[in-house]
């Protein structure tokens, strides 16, 4: 009788433990992200920049520094 009590407050307390530990991770969770407006364009992608100014002599590369220091 002594052991079936025992098994059963350790089971309350653990149960009670784990659904305290599960309602703490819920508060500490970061909310979602908010939702892109329509017509908006995509929020999390990288801006568009355009290309630089492409050097023909070089084949299209910029030409590097001078080494004559």
């Amino acid at each position: 009788m002594l052991i079936a009590t025992l098994l059963g407050a350790a089971s309350l307390a653990a149960g009670f433990g784990g659904a305290l530990a599960l309602w703490q991770r819920s508060l500490r969770r970061p909310p979602p992200p908010p939702h892109p407006m329509e017509g908006e364009p995509a929020p999390y992608r990288a801006p568009v920049v355009p290309p630089s100014a492409r050097d023909v002599e070089t084949g299209g590369y910029p030409t590097p520094p001078s080494f004559d220091d």
